[in-house]
């Protein structure tokens, strides 16, 4: 279903009045909806590896997680948003890449 949603949103895109031009937010939103199907997919592994073996791996968590935060910055329009919401994404990516031990 995540990728017909992609191509449905790509299909969107190119048929609006402007024919086959693709502006930046335009490709925001299409690259957003990419990240979400990797994300989804990396939750889905989550799932299935703790299903099968009983376990939680931290270190795939974790990267799930860096995955999640790294989409966030790339789509976030930063000359709508506030200092405030970026420090705090900030602080929680260095507080997930911070060693455990």
């Amino acid at each position: 279903m995540g990728v017909i949603d992609i191509g449905w949103t790509i299909y969107q895109k190119l048929i609006t009045p402007l024919m086959f031009i693709l502006t930046i937010s335009n490709m925001f939103v299409t690259f957003g909806a990419f990240m979400g199907m990797l994300i989804t997919t990396e939750i889905l592994m989550n799932i299935a590896l703790y299903l099968c073996d009983d376990l939680i791996f931290v270190k795939i968590v974790v990267a799930t997680a860096l995955i999640a935060i790294a989409c966030k910055v790339i789509i976030m329009d930063f000359e709508i948003i506030e200092t405030n919401y970026v420090y705090s994404i900030a602080i929680a990516l260095f507080a997930a890449c911070m060693p455990i031990g």
